[in-house]
């Protein structure tokens, strides 16, 4: 079977252009845009992460944070039986709210992840975290 289309089949077959979402959709030289694009399907502007977690600047395409109202991929999955887990970096949570003392609204136990390792800042050691 040859694939005529610019996008790689997904699990179930489809296209992801068919269904919206390709991966230059927000995909930037940044990794907190880039990953909140890949985690929605969506462009990082639309979700509130035109620059990286650490910055705020108060308009909605730049909050620091990924809106509640775009929903994650570990969301969706969860909510249709799946089992979700993140490794590493994440790097979506606003430098103020990664200490014990939270909010966690934006950890990635509170966006859909049922288990979680690894750090929520940027610039930490990977192997001693």
């Amino acid at each position: 079977m040859t694939n005529a289309s610019p996008h790689p089949p997904s699990a179930n077959g489809t296209f992801h252009g068919q269904i919206g979402t390709t991966y230059e959709d927000g995909t930037t030289t940044l990794c907190s845009p880039t990953r909140a694009s890949l985690l929605t399907g969506r462009n990082h502007h639309s979700v509130g992460m035109r620059m990286l977690s650490n910055f705020d600047t108060g308009f909605p395409s730049g909050r620091g944070r990924v809106t509640k109202a775009s929903a994650m991929l570990p969301e969706v999955l969860r909510d249709n039986g799946f089992n979700t887990m993140a490794v590493s970096k994440w790097h979506l949570t606003p430098m103020e709210q990664t200490t014990a003392s939270g909010p966690y609204t934006q950890w990635p136990l509170s966006r859909g992840f049922e288990r979680y390792y690894g750090f929520l800042e940027a610039e930490t050691d990977s192997f001693y975290p």
